[in-house]
């Protein structure tokens, strides 16, 4: 995403106590210090009052001033003719009305004037004087660290948008470091907000309580954050909605802010549209990412209950494609009747089922049997009313359960965690109720989704996890004689787990349990950071650098008016090409690649045609090069898992170059687009 928009605003949350806003100056500048660039635009608002009219913010004439009436959701603005990278702003106070300037204001940019983001704000100026200027640079990180972290909330679900009554929510916030641990939980920092409703503060987001929330106390855009007592670096962000009906009140889109003062943020990440939240959802975010969140993650869940037949049914609803379905079965019998094991699952869909885990033990008021399973299915679009069923073996049962949930961003072709310890079970509550848990859980994945399953033939607990992890189930079937009861929880392990213990929280207790817990991994990591440098002068003079980890790959090439094309690729393992094409239509490569092998054909023809065909090894590199009379050039590319590298140069001095990158074979491309013109 470039930082260069058309469209720029001062929004105002809040004002110095007044029915009125105003403000007697705008200035935007692209470096600190710099010049002012509201230059040859047209000046934008949300309302003015009188004459007080948007230009007058941009007339650099003292003596008149942009109003309106409001003191928050009103904005000045202002429309490039060319797009601005704007990192620092300054806002003059009138010559009077001082209670009119703006206390609570953010910078805001959009590329179209619809959708905004937000890139430098201030919360608190107060104390403003006639003519006063103040200037706002963005904050930018030190060392990867800063000293306050917030979240700016810009939209939720409930309305679609900020314009009732019904406020923004969080159950909980946690600024981890790359090994998972939460640094909020160290205390001795401060929770932040732009406002709450009655009791609900902020601190309640930083509490680990899932009977707690943050609510704000107005309409409209609201940040909520933490102070640490010294710079801190955290890697990951998770967000937590509500564990009721108000979980519709989460964000949909936010951007993630940083402070050095607590006074002037900056923004260091955009998270863009999020898919709609369910009860108790946890989602995880990449501080260093694309605003995308991280997975595995829990995309939609049903649960049903069957007594006597030996068939039962749930009916599944998810919303993404390449999603790993996780079906979950308890059954139980009595006295001398035996296990009843899954014997097979079917769907409407016709997904293809296999059994992950399998845990029989005895044990219950009535000499139970009871048998705990692990079924998954991969789905490679997303499900609408699926009906899954469980066929039972070994005849009917006295009670059963079934839980059937999806898992998006998963490894689609080896979803399970692949470590010894895996999947882990335990019994107990023999004599007397107690928390289900297991020890010596560990996890080989730089990142999975865990689950905890416990199962009894005993009425359900009071549903309860541990503070890290997320209730996703807890349901009882008591057809029978007997019960058969479920919950499960999860949590998503951003670094591995070693000799962990996982167990629920200590409020959930019952008699004769089993568990089984168990491991869901996201996709290997792929082709990550690209790097993407272009130059482009008047003397049509082209040259690209572009560096990606891992594997390594380095592209060098230069494009000049004698029509002169050099590319120099080096690839791990190594492969070397050197092209050489002139107007006297010669052509000369030379190629080096260890190991493994390379295949080459290449046409020239007199049309000054060059296409080029490349393939190494078990993985495929395409490259195809065509460089006409009208000095064209476009070039594809794909290495490993996809790169597609796509080249126009024409007469008309302009540049476009899209470059894919797919980090698995289910996974969603990432596109960066880059345009250069003059």
């Amino acid at each position: 995403m470039t930082d260069a928009h058309f469209y720029w605003r001062v929004y105002v949350e809040a004002n110095n106590a007044d029915s009125y806003t105003s403000i007697g100056e705008v200035y935007m500048r692209a470096t600190p210090g710099g010049g002012d660039v509201c230059v040859g635009g047209t000046a934008l608002e949300s309302g003015h009052s009188g004459s007080d009219v948007a230009a007058n913010a941009f007339n650099r004439a003292e003596g008149n001033r942009w109003a309106t009436v409001g003191s928050s959701g009103i904005w000045v603005g202002y429309h490039f003719p060319i797009a601005q990278a704007i990192v620092e702003f300054a806002i003059k106070a009138d010559t009077s009305y001082l209670t009119q300037v703006p206390k609570r204001f953010w910078l805001e940019w959009s590329d179209d004037g619809v959708a905004w983001r937000t890139a430098i704000g201030a919360v608190n100026e107060t104390g403003w004087a006639n003519l006063q200027t103040r200037t706002f640079t963005k904050p930018a990180l030190i060392a990867g660290a800063a000293k306050t972290w917030a979240v700016r909330c810009l939209d939720k679900m409930a309305s679609g948008a900020f314009g009732n009554a019904d406020y923004v929510e969080i159950q909980e916030l946690e600024f981890r470091d790359a090994s998972g641990i939460d640094l909020t939980d160290a205390g001795g920092g401060t929770a932040i907000e732009s406002s709450h409703n009655s009791s609900y503060v902020a601190a309640n987001a930083f509490d680990n309580n899932p009977g707690t929330r943050w609510q704000a106390g107005a309409n409209g855009k609201q940040y909520i954050g933490y102070t640490f007592p010294s710079a801190a670096a955290p890697a990951i962000l998770t967000m937590r909605a509500q564990d009721t009906s108000e979980y519709n009140l989460a964000p949909l889109n936010f951007d993630v802010l940083i402070s050095h003062d607590s006074e002037v943020f900056g923004t260091v990440l955009s998270v863009p549209t999020l898919p709609a939240w369910t009860q108790n959802l946890q989602r995880v975010f990449d501080l260093a990412g694309d605003g995308s969140p991280l997975g595995p993650s829990i995309d939609g869940q049903a649960n049903a209950n069957f007594s006597g037949p030996s068939t039962g049914n749930v009916s599944l609803t998810t919303t993404q494609s390449d999603d790993i379905i996780v079906a979950i079965v308890h059954t139980e019998t009595t006295g001398s009747s035996g296990y009843r094991p899954v014997g097979s699952i079917i769907d409407t869909a016709g997904l293809s089922w296999q059994r992950r885990a399998q845990y029989q033990w005895a044990g219950g008021r009535n000499s139970n049997s009871n048998t705990l399973e692990i079924w998954w299915a991969y789905a490679p679009a997303a499900l609408t009313a699926d009906m899954i069923t469980a066929h039972i073996s070994g005849g009917n049962v006295d009670d059963a359960t079934i839980l059937a949930f999806g898992v998006a961003g998963a490894d689609t072709t080896s979803p399970f965690d692949t470590n010894v310890s895996l999947p882990a079970t335990a019994t107990g509550g023999a004599s007397t109720a107690s928390t289900p848990s297991v020890a010596g859980a560990s996890t080989g994945a730089t990142r999975a989704l865990v689950l905890a399953v416990a199962g009894s033939p005993r009425a359900g607990g009071t549903s309860s996890s541990s503070a890290d992890f997320t209730t996703l189930a807890n349901f009882t079937n008591g057809g029978g004689s007997d019960w058969s009861s479920q919950q499960t929880e999860y949590k998503l392990a951003t670094a591995p787990l070693i000799n962990a213990t996982v167990a629920f929280g200590t409020s959930f207790t019952i008699q004769n349990w089993g568990l089984i817990v168990d491991a869901i991994k996201a996709p290997a990591a792929g082709i990550a950071p690209l790097a993407l440098t272009v130059a482009l002068a008047e003397d049509a003079v082209f040259s690209a650098a572009i560096t990606i980890i891992p594997p390594p790959l380095e592209l060098a090439s230069a494009f000049v008016e004698d029509a002169m094309l050099a590319p120099t690729i080096g690839i791990w393992p190594p492969l070397h090409l050197a092209a050489g094409f002139a107007e006297d239509a010669a052509f000369a490569a030379a190629i080096t690649a260890l190991p493994p092998a390379l295949h080459l054909a290449a046409a020239l023809a007199d049309g000054a045609s060059l296409a080029l065909y490349l393939t190494v090894g078990a993985e495929a590199l395409r490259l195809k090069a065509n460089l006409a009379d009208e000095a064209v050039l476009t070039a594809r590319a794909t290495l490993l898992a996809a790169i597609a590298l796509a080249a126009a140069f024409a007469d008309g001095a302009e540049l476009a170059a899209p470059v894919t990158i797919g980090v698995g074979p289910h996974a969603p491309p990432i596109q960066v687009v880059v345009v250069l013109s003059w």
